[in-house]
């Protein structure tokens, strides 16, 4: 009730001074950080500076995505969950921006891992159509992780969880019961999608060798370091000079960190999420890397090969992400 009363009067306020009032709203509230807060702000003015030239066109796509069929398909979707079951994929920024990176830079060839209801590859697959021409190619583990056929330790399954606090809710890894990945997209959008059931490490070497070079990368399956590792370099060498890839969860451990002082590429943050009121163990974020126009695609591929392979024995051998990965 009290917080009702205090949108009522936020909204009553007039418009030239709701931005100081949200300020101080973080800043006088004991429970909440400005500091935050307005690192946000700061992710959205520069994300929008290095890829569209200012906010205004990325607010325009960001209208586009909120009247297009995204919304009313993942509602429609919520409403066929039994009572007290949840559907958590993407934060809505981290859909709006892919979604507006596609739009703009309209990439033909994308490459996503992890999938489960579908919320960020409806995303994707929605900004394909308004283009008019591209395709998307999905591997998700969650139909494995779903049906318990697969014999997966509790820190293996922990790299897959989505959710709160800090995306990291146990269960949230799970596709609802009888669905399968991907089921909230619509059947005219499917035509432009290829799902490979699997996991990334054994599916994505395959996979980038057939499409032999991609514009895209999305990477939002496990979030192991050594997952997150083998499929950034890995797909960093079929990755076209100019092409982007984007990470979720990258503040869970220092993989994407790691990753960009490495190849020492143009990267930054494409998200910082900080909710106050919910129940996060601490903000999240995603990350964006652009492959530069020097960079050689597909070089040293049978070496690069050689060693993701052997990083794909490691996990699947076991490692843990409890002993790599930190919330």
């Amino acid at each position: 009730m009290f917080q009702d009363k205090i949108n009522q009067m936020y909204l009553q306020t007039p418009e030239v001074y709701q931005s100081a009032l949200r300020k101080w709203y973080y800043v006088l509230n004991p429970k909440f950080s400005w500091k935050d807060r307005k690192k946000t702000l700061d992710t959205t003015e520069a994300f929008s500076t290095r890829f569209f030239g200012s906010e205004a066109p990325m607010k325009a796509y960001e209208a586009e995505f909120n009247e297009s069929l995204i919304g009313p398909s993942i509602f429609e979707g919520i409403k066929q969950l039994p009572q007290g079951v949840s559907m958590f994929d993407a934060h809505k920024d981290e859909c709006i921006r892919m979604y507006a990176l596609i739009r703009e830079y309209k990439p033909e060839v994308i490459v996503e891992t992890g999938v489960y209801s579908g919320v960020s590859t409806l995303s994707i697959l929605a900004a394909l159509e308004a283009n008019g021409s591209g395709r998307l190619y999905s591997i998700d583990y969650s139909e494995y992780l779903s049906d318990g056929t697969a014999d997966i330790d509790q820190f293996t399954q922990r790299g897959y969880y989505r959710g709160r606090p800090s995306c990291a809710e146990e269960g949230t890894h799970i596709v609802p019961a009888g669905k399968e990945p991907g089921w909230i997209i619509p059947d005219h959008l499917r035509n432009r999608w290829e799902l490979i059931s699997g996991k990334p490490q054994l599916e994505l070497p395959p996979l980038l060798a057939r499409l032999e070079e991609i514009d895209f990368f999305h990477h939002d399956s496990s979030h192991a370091v050594s997952s997150m590792i083998f499929e950034f370099e890995l797909a960093w060498q079929y990755l076209r000079p100019g092409g982007i890839m984007v990470s979720n969860h990258i503040g869970w451990n220092d993989a994407f960190e790691t990753f960009v002082k490495e190849h020492s590429q143009d990267y930054g943050l494409m998200t910082w999420h900080y909710n106050p009121r919910g129940n996060y163990a601490c903000p999240g974020s995603s990350g964006y890397i652009v492959k530069s126009a020097n960079t050689p695609t597909n070089g040293n591929q049978a070496s690069t090969q050689e060693g993701c392979i052997q990083s794909a024995v490691q996990v699947n051998n076991g490692e843990s992400p409890a002993q790599s990965a930190s919330d």
